[in-house]
Order: C-alpha cells, then structure tokens, then sequence
C-alpha cells in the first residue's frame, strides 16, 4: 500500500506541476526557462522526502486510504503568431461594360465612330457576335434630324443565329434610352446580331455602350469567305415592303433584313453591306439633298465628311439606281444623257474603290427603258478602260396588285423573287 501511495502523490505532483508549467506558456522565454528549473528542484526535493518518509515507515504501519481530488487545471488559450497569408478581399462581380469604341469591333456594314458613339445608320449595319450568357442592355442614341415626322423613326432589331424572326425589334423613340436587347434566366449560346431595319435617313442609331451579365462573354464572328457590297434605292432599303398599298409609307413597315440584298447574301453564305437611300438618283435625288456620287465613298453623309475606308474589298458590288432617275428624265429630256454620263462615272468610281471586284449593274424591268443607257454606259467605260469584269441584269418587278406594299413598292415576297433571279446570275458569273 506504500507503494500505491507513493505512486498517487507522485502522480498528483506531477499534475499540478504540468499545470503550472502550462500557466507559464504565456510569459517571455526567460520566464519560461526560470520556472522549469523552480519546477525541477521542487520534484527533486519532494522525491528525496519521499524516501526518507519510506525509510522511516515499518512496513507494518498503516495508513488511511488518501483519496486525492482531481487537480483543478486552469484553461490556457495559447496565442500562436499567424503565419497564412492575408487574402485580398475579392471584388464583387459585375456586369462587363463595353464602350462604342471596343464595341466597332464586332460590327457590319457601315458604321460610323464618332465623340463616343458608335453610329449604324445604314440598312442592316449593326453589331453581330458570338455570345454566351444570360443578359444584354444597350444605351442607345438617336435624332430625328432626318425624319419628316413622329411615323419615320430609326427601327432596330435583335436575331439569334439564322433565324429571320427578330428576337426583339423596337423602334428608337428617344434620344438616349438603355434598351434591354437580350435576357434568359439560364446561359444561352448564340450568334447575335443587331441591325437598323430602317434606312440611313430615317432617324439615326449609335451605341455608346453595351452591358453584358457577369460571367457573359461576347466573340468575334469570323469573316465569311465572300462579301457582297449593295449600293441602291428604295428597292434595295425595303421601303413599305411589310406595308399596303391602301395606305402610306411608315418607317415600321420598313424591313432592309427582308430584301433581295440580304436574302440573297444570307443564301449565298457571304458578308454583305448595303447602301441604300429611298429617292436617291444619279442625276437628282427625290428626298435627299444628295446624289449616288456623293454619298458612295462616305462611311455616312447625313453624319459627317469621312471617307469611307474600304478597307474590307468585296468581290461584287450590286447596283440598282435608276428608278428615280425615270422621274426626272419623264419631266425633262436633258436628264436622259445626264443619267448615262453619270453612271459612266459612277463606275469609274466604284472601280477605283474596288479594283478587283466584279460590277453588277441591274435595274427592275419596270423601268426597264433605263437598261439600254445602262448598258451603253458600261460598254464606254470597258472600251475605255479594258473592264471585263462589268455586267447588267434586268430584274422582275411587281406583278400582282396584291403584291404591292406602301406607295406601290414591292412586299417581301415580291423580294423573294428578285433575290432568285440576282442569286442565279451570281452563280452564273462564278463571283464566289
């Protein structure tokens, strides 16, 4: 039983000194080195008692049974330098913002870059990228300057992929307003395109800037192989080709994504433009205060003096001009050599923009008094200048009083027919 209690008293010793060497882990080094060895003569002495208390004792002595209490252990919290290093709090994420200029990246047709607006006044000019997320708002600018009133107004509109359906089409009815173009609760990839519907002097369109949802990625579309280039009229803008004859011309029945230009490029599977003016003549312009000459090499006359950069050649320039030329030669014979003069230099022009392109010259076969002018032109300029590369084409007009749109133009299945004809002598001259 001696033993037992030797073996509990030093056991408890031994619990209270931890404990109290533990009190001491919250002191200086020197302290620490102090108390150990205070700690380690007390043991000592205490064991050397212990002996003599055995030496003493007769084996026969008893002793009461000691029942010691469980030490009473302070709890200590030890403080430990922290050596992980501090992460940098993180920034909340946000919407990704993309300014006019970053934004002329993606953009087609003809547009314009000026004081922080991106301007895409022409028919089907806009923006168009692959995209992959869940939100799209644009700030979007306009001014009536051009338009005759509250009917004529800038119309655009939003496609996914091929689809000829607009996504969202709207009209721009205020002078800045943010327009949201494109929203899904789950991430949807997609080709978009955004266009103006309308023509270049029917209200403007810019952009200053664009704003995708966090997380949403927008890439370039790579260029086709091909690229047709359109420089005409009402025919080619699309003017009251969603419209009725029974009544008149409204900037809301105008659609240039559903002419022949752009069905037939969109057949073909080649980037196109299109230069277009309802009115517009090469001796005189109906509504416009400008002729053919003048506004082919600007990136946009109603906006600015800049030249237009061609910097993208097309392999074939489509012209259609000469229906409102009729007009003024019906009114006064002087205008019928006008008209040939200055188609002959309307090709010299277009030639030195676009050496190597095929030139396509048509008219609508109701006006088809103005192909042989046309044709005279052409041949002149080819023997001047050795040109093979310049061709006419008669193309069908209206036929059915049911297939007329506003003030008698062509409805869009009438433009489905002229697309036909035009695809099947492209194919003919092996321009792509």
């Amino acid at each position: 039983m001696l033993t037992d209690i030797r073996r509990i008293m030093s056991a408890a010793l031994c619990t209270v000194l931890s404990a109290a060497m533990l009190c001491s882990c919250t002191s200086g080094s020197s302290e620490k080195t102090e108390t150990a060895e205070t700690a380690q003569a007390e043991q000592t002495t205490d064991s050397a008692d212990s002996k003599e208390i055995s030496q003493e004792a007769s084996d026969d002595v008893s002793f009461p049974e000691i029942i010691l209490p469980a030490p009473e252990t302070e709890q200590v919290q030890t403080t430990l330098p922290d050596t992980t290093e501090t992460a940098a709090p993180q920034a909340p994420a946000e919407p990704r913002l993309y300014g006019a200029s970053e934004l002329s990246q993606y953009s087609v047709g003809r547009t314009l870059l000026q004081d922080d607006v991106l301007y895409f006044n022409h028919s089907c000019s806009g923006l168009r990228f692959d995209f992959c997320g869940t939100s799209l708002k644009a700030e979007l600018v306009s001014s009536a300057e051009y338009c005759y009133d509250e009917l004529h107004r800038a119309w655009v509109a939003v496609y996914l992929d091929d689809s000829i359906e607009p996504y969202r089409r709207f009209p721009l009815d205020s002078e800045r307003a943010t327009y949201q173009l494109f929203e899904s609760e789950q991430p949807v990839e997609a080709q978009i395109t955004i266009v103006k519907l309308t023509e270049q002097q029917f209200g403007t369109a810019g952009i200053t800037s664009l704003e995708a949802g966090v997380g949403d990625t927008l890439d370039i579309v790579p260029l086709t192989d091909g690229y047709i280039e359109f420089f005409g009229d009402s025919i080619t803008a699309g003017y009251g080709n969603e419209g009725e004859l029974s009544h008149g011309f409204d900037t809301s029945e105008e659609n240039g994504y559903l002419t022949y230009a752009s069905i037939a490029a969109r057949e073909l599977g080649v980037d196109y433009s299109m230069i277009c003016v309802s009115g517009m003549g090469l001796t005189d312009s109906r509504t416009c205060d400008y002729v053919a000459s003048d506004i082919y090499p600007k990136t946009d006359v109603f906006l600015s003096d800049e030249e237009y950069s061609f910097s993208r050649k097309p392999q074939l320039v489509v012209v259609n001009l000469g229906a409102n030329d009729s007009y003024y030669i019906n009114l006064d014979d002087s205008y019928y050599e006008l008209y040939e003069n200055r188609y002959y230099e309307l090709l010299a022009q277009i030639r030195q923009k676009n050496p190597d392109a095929v030139i396509l010259c048509c008219i609508c076969d109701y006006w088809q008094s103005r192909l042989p002018q046309i044709e005279r032109a052409i041949e002149r300029f080819s023997a001047e200048t050795g040109d093979d590369k310049i061709h006419s084409l008669l193309l069908p007009y209206v036929t059915k009083e049911e297939d007329y749109g506003s003030d008698a133009h062509p409805k869009i299945c009438v433009q489905y027919e002229i697309a036909d004809v035009l695809i099947g002598k492209i194919k003919e001259l092996g321009a792509f």
